[in-house]
């Protein structure tokens, strides 16, 4: 672990593109929590723009507090 799901509106994406964004964020979860990249995962969820306040989003990092 650790698990990240992206939402964001849709957009074509190819392939590559995704595999590159996974990528990407799994370096990210390797080099800040010192995990292993077998144990990410990372899953891209495309919502309509007028379903978005329902998927329940987290709140973007400069609004977290320490």
């Amino acid at each position: 672990m650790p698990h990240v799901d992206i939402k964001c509106f849709p957009r074509e994406l190819t392939d590559e593109q995704k595999t590159a964004l996974a990528a990407d964020i799994t370096e990210v979860l390797i080099r800040h929590l010192n995990s292993k990249e077998s144990a990410v995962s990372v899953a891209l969820t495309q919502v309509e723009p007028d379903a978005w306040q329902r998927c329940g989003t987290v709140r973007s990092p400069r609004r977290w507090r320490s």
